[in-house]
């Protein structure tokens, strides 16, 4: 299947990835829900001051493991590192684009943008971190196993 053919296929039930770095005092970067599951921090799902867009994965086609696994490739130890999860329509719903952006070590590799293209919204950041969940282990592991 090519890039367009994948960028074509995305679906609102489609998961997106994304690699959380370890938390640092003073800068949390991922949040406890009420019920004790885990998801992203705002912060760790806006982007950076040299960033226009939010990189993230297709799950459907990079691995959660192989999104951790980059990190050794960047001379990074991936310790510490969470990957969140969160849905294709989550993300439309708020008005946000999927634009699939293939790099060498990442098929899935996708960047979301504001409708038309246009730089990331700040207030996306807040509002899709609350859509989002930490994996476990074991989902990292196999990720058919995630629901």
């Amino acid at each position: 299947m090519g890039a367009s053919d994948i960028e074509d296929n995305i679906s609102d039930d489609d998961y997106l990835i994304r690699r959380i770095s370890p938390s640092k005092p003073g800068w949390d970067t991922i949040a406890k829900n009420k019920d004790g599951t885990f998801r992203a921090s705002s912060s760790s799902m806006s982007t950076r001051p040299n960033e226009e867009h939010l990189s993230c994965s297709l799950l459907k086609v990079t691995k959660p493991q192989d999104l951790l696994d980059q990190l050794k490739d960047q001379g990074i130890e991936p310790d510490g590192w969470n990957v969140a999860l969160f849905k294709v329509g989550d993300a439309r719903a708020l008005g946000l684009e999927i634009s699939l952006d293939k790099t060498d070590s990442d098929e899935g590799h996708c960047l979301l943008k504001a409708e038309g293209g246009l730089d990331y919204p700040k207030i996306a950041g807040k509002k899709i971190a609350k859509k989002t969940r930490i994996l476990n282990a074991d989902e990292i592991a196999d990720p058919e196993s995630i629901e």
